[in-house]
């Protein structure tokens, strides 16, 4: 024993010798000069990058359309035609211009058309006498166009806008042109339009013969960014000069004065982090709102140091923090549209799943909030320890966390004394615009706030019978007269009419819309509480018939309990004798479906790892390949057994690229003749048109059974206002999405819902079916629906919800919508309505979150 002792301690001596001396060698080869390098090439290396990456965005495009109506007619182009088209720049920077043409889609050769566009500067010719009276009905008459092009058939995009360069001088702004367009060369067993609208001012002459038409004609402008520019130039200008400048004068001058860096650290940090919220537009915030911010970045800076008790750690730790905060908000506005607030920190991981299908792409805010960033590490690297006293340490720790204790809660957290004290209003129907008018601090840490979910007063416990079917409705065998439920949530399903009437050169839901006004459907919007994202929320609150209204932002319900069976609609058919089953076309472990399925009383969950191959619809496995799935499961169905059957779909899930070869390999080209920029829309609307395909196959199979079947179809969410959507939205809505009243905001939250039966639905019920149509209704009431028209037994905590319908038309996480038609905010609820929704709250949370006892 003494032996195996001497020789551990004398192996410690060896391992902690070599430990010295590879400790030794490093220090002699890491020297501060060699270090100090290695880091300067990095950040030159780090800027370069994301520089070359954000160039592209310094060149700022603005389109606007030639003067006329929103609407779609095309013309048919012959050889010999000349088409002339009056307009007048707007801007400066006239670069490009856009047209739309249809091909023919056997078209081998499009080479074959042979187009010439000329460009006449009216003023110039009425300055020089070269244009005649009544020139318009011979424009190309011995004139001398300013600029020509000459453009055949396969220069022309099939699918999507057909971008053409033109260079008209600097000085085109203001000044009249007319484009003529003659065709050179056209076969006569092919064909092709150019796309048209009726002319509000200017008309376009067709050989001659001037029409009430206008060609669809987007003009671009393109402009450079010379003010970030130059921002850009000079931070670079700054880091470099940092990296020259002698570490030791700035760390000096830090640590001899060392208030000094701990004030500028967090007026750096509210910089940074609002560079790369591009919800506010042009930066600057408000005295208030900015002294505010600082002060919550500067407690928690404090806190860090004293608990550290290193001013440069601590420092360098709130910088790691705030940097990636702030970096994520940026990338989620870039992909989804909405800001990011504290419970998106729960769901990282499906975060990072769906990032990588997706193309991230850096503009010049972001290397401007990078630049900050490498800025702020630098000045701070060379702040110097200092020795302090167990006393002082002490009073570091203890006095920023109790003035941070403080602050929070007696002002952040309280919207009522930031209103009436600094007039910094919040805006709980629309965070865009929080995150717009107070910057990302403020709004972010009320939203900690929100990670706690208040508890319900438990006056009493609630019985597990409650939760349960009662006994007399529990059987084996199921009647056959009831029906199959089959439930769809259509992955972001949308409507976009429901915002205002969309001008599109085809219907987008034709079988929907057909399907919708049949007796045997009821329909209406459902009032969700997600936009843009978060799926499994909506799927929530239809299978639970809870209400994501207690769980506030950011707050994932799948992901954050589910750790025991729970209350559903799936375990209530189940205990009807109904067999379960859930199909997703996507990873099973997404948003933790493969534990809260089996929680909730699924049977068998089909995922994207039992699908076959092939079916897909871009990167996404198609509505046909999990309808199909559904089909499969009928088939397989046997006699006298009842399913429910639980989808989510995949196929219509973002990114939306609008590109050629994708839209090539779509199966319609729906196009929206009055709207710039839109083509990621048109790619969705085209997807879309594919869903509605698959949805009558499907309705067509469920109408030969011969078996009842209840067909369950609603989208669960908006498509997010991301870098594709963001000016589409502010086209219908004429307004920035940031600026939305309560009532548009709500509109951004309603997507479509339709019951449908394969037979007659009001002689089964013997009442008109009209009755149980509801213009308005939201997931949980959408749920009670579902059982009470399927005939099912129902628990007492569904009739609870049921109940509820009697007050409440929709509810949302932040809206309650009343059956007279008021709207209420979450935060302004009377007391009349909040005791029922107290009531509803306890027995929610006892469903979903409490730990309570399964037998009492």
């Amino acid at each position: 024993m003494t032996e195996n002792k001497n020789s551990n301690k004398n192996n410690k001596r060896v391992s902690n010798g070599r430990l010295k001396e590879r400790m030794t060698i490093a220090r002699e080869y890491f020297t501060p000069g060699r270090l100090r390098l290695f880091l300067s090439i990095l950040c030159i290396a780090a800027i370069a990058i994301t520089t070359w990456m954000a160039w592209p965005s310094f060149y700022q495009t603005e389109k606007h359309s030639i003067d006329g109506a929103i609407d779609y007619l095309p013309y048919r182009l012959n050889e010999g035609d000349v088409l002339v088209q009056p307009f007048i720049p707007t801007h400066e920077g006239l670069n490009s211009f856009y047209l739309s043409f249809d091909l023919a889609h056997d078209w081998e050769v499009p080479e074959q058309a042979q187009l010439l566009l000329e460009f006449f500067d009216i003023e110039a010719e009425s300055e020089t006498g070269a244009v005649q009276e009544n020139s318009s009905e011979d424009s190309t008459a011995v004139r001398e166009p300013a600029y020509t092009l000459s453009v055949s058939g396969a220069d022309i995009n099939r699918y999507t806008q057909t971008e053409l360069k033109i260079d008209l001088g600097s000085a085109a702004m203001g000044k009249e042109y007319e484009l003529a367009l003659t065709v050179l060369d056209m076969p006569d067993d092919q064909y092709m339009y150019i796309h048209t609208n009726s002319a509000k001012t200017r008309p376009l002459i067709v050989n001659g013969k001037t029409t009430g038409l206008a060609l669809t004609m987007t003009l671009i402008y393109r402009s450079f960014d010379w003010f970030n520019f130059r921002l850009s130039l000079l931070l670079i200008s700054v880091v470099l000069f940092l990296l020259i400048l002698p570490a030791r004068l700035i760390g000096g001058f830090f640590s001899k004065y060392i208030a000094i860096p701990l004030l500028l650290a967090p007026a750096m940090l509210v910089i940074m982090v609002e560079l790369f919220n591009t919800l506010n537009h042009n930066i600057w915030l408000k005295v208030q709102i900015f002294w505010l911010s600082y002060i919550i970045l500067l407690l928690i800076e404090l806190i860090f140091v004293g608990i550290i008790g290193s001013c440069r750690l601590g420092i360098y730790l709130n910088l790691a923090i705030f940097a990636g905060l702030s970096i994520g908000n940026h990338t989620k506005l870039f992909f989804r549209g909405d800001p990011f607030v504290a419970g998106d920190l729960r769901i990282l991981t499906e975060a990072a799943q769906t990032v990588n299908d997706l193309q991230f792409h850096a503009n010049s805010r972001f290397l401007l909030g990078w630049l900050v960033l490498i800025i702020y590490a630098i000045i701070f690297i060379n702040i110097q320890k200092r020795e302090r006293s167990r006393k002082q340490r002490i009073i570091m720790i203890v006095a920023p966390i109790a003035a941070f204790a403080l602050y929070m809660p007696l002002l952040i957290l309280s919207p009522a004394r930031l209103d009436n004290v600094f007039k910094v209003s919040r805006y709980p129907w629309n965070n865009m615009m929080n995150y717009k008018l107070n910057g990302f601090t403020i709004p972010f840490f009320q939203s900690i706030h929100h990670l706690v979910i208040t508890q319900p007063d438990q006056n009493r416990v609630t019985h597990p019978s409650f939760y349960q079917l009662p006994y007399e409705h529990r059987i084996d065998d199921v009647d056959p007269a009831k029906p199959h439920i089959v439930a769809i949530m259509s992955e972001s399903y949308a409507d976009f009419n429901n915002i205002r009437s969309l001008e599109t050169s085809e219907p987008v839901m034709p079988f929907y819309d057909w399907l919708k006004g049949r007796p045997e459907s009821i329909s209406g919007n459902l009032l969700v509480s997600v936009f843009g994202g978060g799926t499994c929320n909506t799927e929530f609150e239809y299978l639970t018939g809870s209400s994501m209204l207690f769980m506030n932002d950011g707050i994932t319900p799948y992901t954050s309990y589910f750790d025991r069976p729970t209350h559903s609609l799936a375990q209530l058919y189940k205990d009807q004798g109904y067999s379960t089953l859930a199909i997703h076309p996507y990873y099973r472990t997404f948003w933790d479906r493969h534990k809260v399925y089996p929680n909730m009383g699924f049977d068998e969950f089909i995922a994207l790892e039992d699908f076959e191959e092939g079916g897909e619809v871009r990167q996404f496995k198609g509505d046909r390949a999990a309808f199909n799935q559904i089909k499969s499961a009928l088939d397989s169905n046997e006699p006298g057994e009842r399913q429910f059957i639980f989808t989510v779909t995949m196929q219509n899930h973002f990114p939306y690229y609008g590109e050629e070869e994708i839209l090539a390999d779509l199966n319609y080209n729906i196009r929206m003749p009055g709207m710039l920029d839109a083509e990621g829309v048109e790619l969705y609307l085209n997807i879309l048109r594919e869903s509605d395909d698959a949805l009558r196959e499907l309705v067509m199979y469920l109408q030969e059974l011969d078996e009842p079947v209840m067909l369950v179809f609603f989208g669960d969410h908006l498509p997010g206002n991301n870098n594709v959507f963001n000016h589409f939205y502010e086209e219908l809505f004429e307004k920035p999405i940031t600026d939305l009243s309560p009532s548009e905001t709500q509109k951004m939250h309603e997507t479509p819902y339709l019951i449908w039966t394969n037979y007659d639905l009001s002689s089964q019920l013997g009442e008109d079916v009209a009755g149980y149509a509801k213009t308005l209704t939201s997931p949980n009431f959408l749920a009670t629906t579902t059982i009470e028209l399927s005939r099912a037994g129902s628990s007492p905590y569904f009739n609870m919800v049921a109940d509820l319908q009697k007050d409440i038309e929709a509810m949302n996480n932040r809206l309650i919508i009343l059956q007279s038609g008021r709207r209420i905010n979450r935060e302004q609820i009377p007391p009349a309505l909040t005791r029922k929704l107290d009531r509803y709250w306890r027995y929610e949370y006892d469903n979903i979150i409490a730990k309570r006892e399964e037998e009492q």
